[in-house]
């Protein structure tokens, strides 16, 4: 069994690429999904949206609370989401290996496409660094050790209320948020992914009420005299 069909209950609770690539078009890729990964996507999508019980935006971001009681269990009894959402985040780190080395492949020209579309070069660097399975991997050692430390027990073999309790002082609800550790980077990587798995499925986008990518059929000009 995953980690996460395991850890983000309590995290509830706790409040291949080629050289070709180079060569193509800095375009959105519409075959990144297939159509089962497409309609997989969308029926989490509607699966949260009838959980979601408050919803926020926050300056960094969107919040959404799931009351879990609203939705089916799976054969193991546990909320069907929770299942749904581990396995998009399981999809996330697979993939994250391929996605660096497409993002290394990229042209000098594209790339300065890509840094002006994102309007920084950090989002870029991002996409060619970041290591999610290294996050995981560390958070996860860090989680089990910490467990151990406090309770004789490792993460997975304590009672929920000692996991909840450990993933308390993890969270944004933890006393000292300037403190970093293995531990609050695997609690943000998770809050930012489950999140992400929801607002970029259409019923996301909907609730924001997003439109969609428009243009003028003419220009509407700068409003300046010559």
């Amino acid at each position: 069994m995953r980690p996460w069909s395991l850890l983000l209950p309590a995290f509830v609770l706790a409040a291949p690429a080629t050289a070709s690539v180079a060569e193509e078009a800095f375009v959105c890729n519409v075959g990144a999904l297939t159509a089962a990964q497409r309609e997989r996507h969308q029926a989490l999508g509607r699966m949260l949206q009838s959980a979601a019980v408050e919803r926020a935006e926050l300056e960094n971001g969107y919040m959404f609370v799931l009351d879990l009681g609203r939705l089916p269990l799976d054969s193991a009894g546990a909320p069907f989401c929770v299942v749904e959402v581990a396995e998009w985040v399981d999809l996330v780190v697979a993939s994250a290996p391929q996605v660096r080395a497409a993002a290394r492949s990229l042209s000098p020209g594209h790339r300065r496409l890509a840094v002006a579309y994102f309007g920084t070069e950090d989002s870029v660097r991002e996409l060619e660094t970041f290591e999610p399975e290294r996050v995981c991997r560390e958070g996860l050692g860090w989680l089990d050790e910490e467990s151990s430390r406090r309770n004789g027990k490792g993460f997975f073999k304590s009672e929920p209320a000692d996991q909840a309790a450990l993933l308390q002082t993890i969270s944004d609800a933890r006393a000292d948020k300037s403190v970093v550790t293995a531990g609050t980077r695997l609690f943000d990587f998770l809050k930012a992914e489950s999140i992400r798995g929801f607002y970029t499925s259409r019923l996301g986008l909907k609730e924001l009420d997003y439109k969609g990518n428009a243009f003028y059929g003419t220009s509407p000009g700068c409003g300046l005299a010559p």
